[in-house]
């Protein structure tokens, strides 16, 4: 039996690209497309990466605990978050098997 996740591109990438200017430096991007996303230990993204797509769903077996998700913003002045991680890959505990996990 599979789980089902919902994952929101766009929540991975834009509450993600660092939200205030600092008083030196160049203020954050304002483009919140992503290059890359993936995730591992799942099913494969449906529908297929597009950047112009927002929302995708994988499955992972019900005994699965975590899965890995990579993103990589399209300008190279934002950072992606995920789950208030800031990095390229993170690894995503998941809710134990038979509740449901929402949104990462």
């Amino acid at each position: 039996m599979k789980r089902m996740l919902s994952i929101l591109a766009l929540a991975l990438a834009a509450l993600a690209l660092v939200g205030c200017p600092q008083p030196e430096g160049p203020a954050p991007s304002a483009d919140v497309a992503l290059e890359v996303l993936s995730v591992s230990g799942a099913s494969d993204l449906n529908p297929a990466f597009n950047p112009t797509v927002t929302a995708y769903t994988v499955n992972a077996e019900w005994d699965t605990t975590t899965v890995s998700v990579f993103a990589v913003a399209a300008d190279t002045k934002a950072s992606v978050a995920v789950n208030a991680t800031k990095a390229k890959l993170v690894s995503v505990p998941l809710n134990a098997a038979g509740t449901p996990t929402g949104n990462l």
